[in-house]
């Protein structure tokens, strides 16, 4: 800008002094050649200027380096089905470091899940004015239990999120606090709740987000479709491994929550979404060039879900006047002589072991009804596209010891198989729920269509950042904001 102001001078100086010569010069040629070039002059500085400042005028309109987004918005009722999201399209990752503070700027996204309230802090630089932004950095914290926990006391599930917003002001400078987009979105907890519930925890926590000094988007705390879920899922993975560039060579995603779970993927075969049904899918704009998504939610699958059906329990129990479950569950699936507390939710049960039905193939025919419950519709490339699967499959794929915490790793749908063999025949294991967890892994996958002999991936991270649907909420969220 000062260097513009100073060219903008030199200009007005430059015709000054050319409207003096023409004046005082007596000879006709000389003040021909001198009018000629003062009007060329003026004529440059003019148009020069004014490309500048239509230029600033554009750089400004894309603050962040990201593309605008279509007229589409991402469904916040979940009761939507069919999504178009217009996800940014221009971010590429990539590990930097030693930037300047004035490159930096910063995006927040609460996942408020039904297991836990979960903050990501994405920290990006860009290089130049005109350069897209690098992710370089992340603040991820997580509280227990999650929002949907706290039904009945709607105000203390909201000061849950109080620590977290204080670390990311110690995180964020604070003279990016006031440009910082914020926003929160809740998943298939709070999906589960009475409607009523739902909103009184929703708006108690818009009350506490209010009062930081970010810039809150529109609708903040909202309840978050399913497809969207899977949608955002699908694109940071794909996005943390380079492939957005190369879409062809996409992977799809399986993520397993605790009250639903998605599977998404880019068809390669038409015949992939003709033959689905027409809630199965959505559309992503990815460098320009929209793509169709094979892209389903199934509520009520995610593990912790799970677990209570299998149990035989139900969302909400009955209780007495202490405020204690009156029923106790059991199962075929815990160990012959457990007997042990449990909670869902804000519910507490006793659950315990059947005895002499305890075993795999006890377990394996209680987790199998369960998925037949739903109906899973069944892509046939499933079979033969690479995917990623997240959160509980890898949580319960480390306990068993299938891949390795930090690092991840390839493995079978029959390796699930085989541990839960191994982990149901011990009658006192370490950790009494996961025979059940895995028995009900393996009954999910084949239900979605995967051969035992079918390779997926495992991982935490991809190049040092948490995989997580808020990465690609975030993209969406700048992109708006921008």
């Amino acid at each position: 800008m000062r260097n513009m102001l100073f060219f903008s001078g030199i200009c007005a100086v430059g015709v000054t002094i050319g409207a003096v010569l023409f004046m005082y010069n007596r000879k006709m040629a000389r003040q021909q050649n001198v009018a000629l070039a003062t009007v060329v002059l003026a004529v440059g500085c003019v148009v020069i200027v004014t490309g500048y400042y239509s230029m600033a005028s554009y750089n400004r309109s894309k603050q962040y380096g990201f593309q605008g987004l279509d007229n589409t918005q991402l469904s916040t009722d979940y009761s939507r089905k069919f999504v178009d999201s217009s996800i940014s399209e221009s971010i590429n990752v990539k590990i930097m470091r030693n930037r300047t503070k004035a490159d930096q700027f910063y995006g927040i996204m609460f996942d408020a899940g039904s297991t836990g309230s979960r903050i990501h802090v994405y920290k990006f630089v860009k290089l130049t004015a005109n350069s897209t932004p690098e992710l370089v950095d992340e603040l991820f914290e997580q509280v227990k239990p999650g929002l949907s926990s706290y039904a009945h006391e709607p105000t203390k599930g909201a000061e849950s999120f109080i620590p977290m917003l204080e670390n990311a002001k110690k995180w964020i400078p604070k003279d990016k606090w006031p440009t910082t987009p914020l926003d929160l979105k809740a998943t298939a907890g709070l999906r589960l709740l009475p409607g009523t519930a739902a909103d009184s925890l929703l708006r108690e926590t818009r009350n506490v987000l209010a009062s930081y000094p970010f810039q809150l988007v529109e609708d903040v705390a909202a309840i978050m479709g399913g497809n969207d879920e899977g949608i955002f899922s699908w694109y940071t993975v794909n996005f943390l491994l380079g492939k957005v560039a190369d879409i062809g060579k996409s992977v799809g995603v399986m993520d397993l929550g605790g009250g639903s779970t998605q599977i998404t993927f880019l068809p390669l075969a038409q015949s992939t979404l003709d033959k689905a049904p027409k809630d199965y899918f959505g559309s992503v704009n990815v460098f320009g060039k929209k793509h169709n998504l094979y892209t389903h939610s199934y509520l009520g699958l995610g593990l912790m879900s799970a677990r209570l059906e299998v149990m035989g329990g139900l969302p909400d129990s009955p209780k007495n006047e202490q405020n204690k479950v009156e029923n106790t569950l059991s199962s075929s699936c815990l160990p012959p002589n457990f007997t042990g507390p449990y909670t869902h939710g804000n519910t507490d049960y006793i659950i315990k072991g059947q005895g002499h039905t305890h075993g795999f193939d006890a377990c394996s025919f209680a987790t199998k009804n369960v998925v037949k419950k739903y109906k899973l519709h069944v892509p046939e490339e499933v079979k033969s596209m690479p995917f990623f699967a997240i959160s509980y499959y890898r949580d319960r794929a480390v306990d068993a010891q299938l891949v390795d915490e930090e690092d991840g790793g390839d493995v079978k749908v029959g390796d699930f198989f085989n541990a839960a063999q191994k982990i149901c025949s011990d009658p006192h294991p370490k950790e009494p729920l996961l025979c059940l967890d895995l028995c009900y892994i393996t009954s999910l996958l084949e239900g979605i269509g995967f051969q035992p002999s079918a390779k997926i991936t495992i991982q935490k991270k991809i190049n040092r950042k948490e995989i997580s649907w808020s990465l690609g909420a975030t993209f969406d969220m700048l992109g708006k904001s921008s």
